[in-house]
């Protein structure tokens, strides 16, 4: 996940967010870290390299003691 330390470790869930029945990859934020929500569109996920997709910053880039929890 691109901009954020994983030494606070990262959270990862997946989910149907676009409503195109493919499951997609969010990836939250561990301890320690300034809030960051990462959802990856299941059709952009590939064998290589960071796939496209968009950044949410649900706490106004609080820096959080526990992380994002996605699940």
């Amino acid at each position: 996940m691109s901009g954020v330390n994983p030494a606070g470790g990262l959270r990862v869930a997946t989910t149907n967010v676009d409503g195109d029945k493919k499951a997609d990859l969010l990836v939250g934020s561990g301890a320690g870290q300034a809030s960051v929500l990462k959802v990856y569109p299941g059709k952009n996920v590939t064998p290589s390299g960071e796939p496209s997709g968009f950044s949410l910053d649900p706490f106004d880039s609080a820096i959080l003691t526990d992380g994002i929890f996605v699940g």
